[in-house]
């Protein structure tokens, strides 16, 4: 059985955005889903990064090294519905409806607002927040990837209504 390392880092909301805006942070289409998220599930994870909470790693892997560049092109194996809401977020795609927002005090401050719309504090807050970055072993071939994408979205079941919230 090969042996292989998961060294964790992380890369700012900044950072993220901008190798995704440069196409060396990418999604593989050819296994990776569609965008499944509906608005809810986005506006919360930009409310969670408001509030200063963790939100789940993301699992990027280095696919290739361009050699005339040096660019080097990694692939979102998993968290592409993570970024895409946050990429989407700042480049003015949605706002924050307050109808689907859970914390009352952010309701009132940044709800129905827009990113540009927000405090230069606020979007500085979250041009800088941390995301927690699986970086995945370079010896991983893609088979590997596809496999390790599978296992990582192996849930056959729903939350129940009381592991849900509202």
């Amino acid at each position: 059985m090969p042996e292989f390392s998961f060294p964790r880092n992380t890369k700012t909301v900044k950072e993220i955005c901008d190798d995704f805006d440069k196409g060396i942070l990418m999604i593989d289409e050819t296994y990776q889903r569609r965008k499944v998220w509906i608005e809810k599930d986005r506006i919360r994870l930009i409310e969670t990064i408001i509030l200063g909470f963790i939100v789940p790693e993301l699992y990027l892997w280095t696919a290739e090294t361009d050699p005339k560049s040096g660019d080097t092109i990694r692939h979102i194996v998993d968290g592409q519905q993570r970024i895409n809401a946050i990429v989407d977020f700042v480049e003015g795609a949605f706002k924050l409806s307050s109808t689907h927002m859970l914390d009352d005090s952010l309701k009132d401050l940044y709800g129905n607002k827009y990113f540009t719309d927000l405090p230069d504090e606020i979007r500085s807050h979250i041009w800088s927040y941390d995301l927690s970055i699986v970086n995945i072993d370079k010896k991983c071939t893609r088979d590997d990837i596809i496999k390790l994408f599978n296992r990582l979205n192996l849930t056959e079941y729903n939350l129940n209504s009381q592991e849900k919230t509202t």
